[in-house]
């Protein structure tokens, strides 16, 4: 616990200035750890032909991860063209590398680029639209994290996904969904600016609870199907980028989506 305590902090220490600078130095700290996750992915795929494989896929998650005043890579060229471009140049690599490069490796490489990438991409739009919603949306995740764990802990019972993830219960996602609502309540009563920046609300706090904890199931899905306990081992206590985010990927999207629905 003491050590989970330790990374936790070392982690914030490094992401909160992120997301109070916002812009570009939001963008680059966002791409640094979505490279990170890609090669999270890369060595639990057991990817090895690192530098001309790899780079054609972080091509493509720069591609859908940096918005465009801050991309200093594409030099105009659509997102979509790019990442074209990337899964040509993976694609010959299966021919160069035929047996050790397969065309599944391909396709989990240009997955995991849109799968994070777009997840980070949502981050910063949402911060480039305002500070409020960026912390509307941590607020949700986190507190989330904090209910569904002290709930299901005292008060867990059923299983929610046991193949999945055995810890987890029904209860403890339903007292995550609650803590969250309750959370992101006191943190508009504080901030009044976030009831007219956020439309729905607080319904979308439900929302974006319920798809963070998607998104830890399903990456909790994805080391299963590798058979590994943690994506990485860069957090002390916490294990890689995936691990830490893997709710953020979900839910910044949706929140994303939510705010450019037209009501």
């Amino acid at each position: 616990m003491k050590t989970r305590i330790i990374g936790g902090l070392l982690g914030a220490a490094v992401f909160i200035p992120l997301i109070f600078a916002g812009g570009r130095w939001l963008s680059i700290g966002l791409l640094i750890f979505g490279l990170i996750a890609l090669h999270e992915v890369a060595h639990m795929q057991q990817i090895h032909r690192y530098y001309d494989v790899f780079l054609p896929a972080a091509l493509a998650l720069n591609a859908v991860l940096v918005p465009e005043p801050y991309d200093l890579l594409q030099e105009g060229l659509a997102p979509l063209s790019v990442i074209h471009l990337a899964v040509i140049l993976l694609l010959i690599g299966t021919v160069r590398y035929m047996g050790s490069l397969t065309f599944e490796d391909v396709a989990v490489l240009i997955f995991a680029s849109l799968y994070i990438g777009q997840g980070f991409h949502a981050v910063i739009e949402l911060r480039t639209a305002s500070l409020y919603v960026v912390w509307f949306l941590f607020i949700a995740i986190w507190s989330t994290d904090i209910g569904a764990y002290l709930v299901g802990r005292h008060f867990g019972k059923r299983k929610l996904a046991p193949k999945v993830s055995p810890n987890k219960t029904v209860e403890g996602a339903c007292g995550g969904v609650l803590i969250a609502v309750v959370s992101t309540s006191i943190y508009a009563y504080f901030c009044p600016e976030v009831s007219s920046l956020i439309k729905g609300f607080p319904i979308v706090a439900v929302f974006l609870s319920i798809f963070g904890q998607l998104g830890d199931l399903a990456a909790s899905a994805m080391k299963r199907h590798y058979q590994v306990k943690d994506s990485g081992n860069l957090i002390p206590g916490h294990g890689g980028i995936l691990d830490r985010f893997d709710s953020t990927l979900f839910a910044s999207f949706i929140l994303l989506v939510w705010q450019t629905l037209p009501f």
